[in-house]
């Protein structure tokens, strides 16, 4: 839907043929997406009409982010198992469904089981100051290797989603004497026009061969023989 996003309606953030690059008004995370994978990303608050956007520029099958309780849409319900300071709602997070709504996930994966995370150090630095806007930034921890911590002078954390303003970060830039600002992608795309220097700690999903099968599955059924 494009949450937090400086814009309305349904917008083409990137077609077949290239990216409309504004972050504020497609929002970080479809930005994100955007500019690491090779598909089209449209946001909008009303799904059926992103949908149909959709398959007006040629897709022939939808990955809906967040969209446990569209019910609406006929789908493969994907659940990530995590722990949340709610023990009553699912997935983790305000304005969720109760757990007993686990009956309608397809698949519910689990972290070390289904799917692990794998991280790499990108342009490092010798004086890095991490600042990030994603929500609970703690979760960044256990992915700072031992090699990331000697070279880290501070840890800004600012509010999920929120657009830097330059003057701030030259500030934090200029209090620690940094050479480069340590983030995750989801910054990047807001902090890469402000021209400084980053240092990028990249997150990759390695899916179990299994879980791809039941997805590989479903699309078979559901979208590949509707092509034929």
């Amino acid at each position: 839907r494009g949450y937090k996003r400086r814009s309305k309606g349904c917008l083409v953030v990137k077609d077949q043929a290239k990216i409309n690059y504004d972050v504020q008004a497609a929002g970080d995370e479809a930005m994100e997406y955007a500019l690491q994978l090779p598909n089209m990303v449209i946001v909008s608050e009303n799904r059926v009409e992103g949908i149909h956007q959709a398959i007006d520029l040629g897709a022939h099958g939808v990955l809906l982010d967040d969209g446990f309780l569209q019910f609406h849409i006929k789908r493969l319900n994907i659940v990530l198992a995590s722990e949340s300071a709610n023990p009553f709602l699912m997935p983790s997070g305000p304005y969720k469904a109760p757990k007993s709504f686990a009956k309608f996930a397809d698949l519910i994966l689990i972290e070390s089981k289904d799917f692990t995370r794998e991280t790499k150090l990108v342009n490092s630095t010798d004086d890095m100051v991490l600042i990030t806007a994603i929500a609970k930034p703690h979760r960044l921890e256990p992915f700072l290797p031992k090699i990331i911590l000697p070279k880290l002078r501070a840890k800004y954390y600012f509010p999920d989603h929120y657009f830097f303003q330059k003057q701030e970060v030259q500030a934090i830039l200029d209090r620690h004497q940094a050479t480069s600002i340590l983030c995750t992608y989801k910054d990047l795309v807001k902090l890469k026009d402000l021209g400084f220097q980053c240092s990028i700690l990249t997150l990759n999903i390695l899916i179990e061969p299994r879980v791809l099968d039941k997805i590989e599955d479903y699309l078979k059924i559901n979208v590949f023989k509707t092509l034929k």
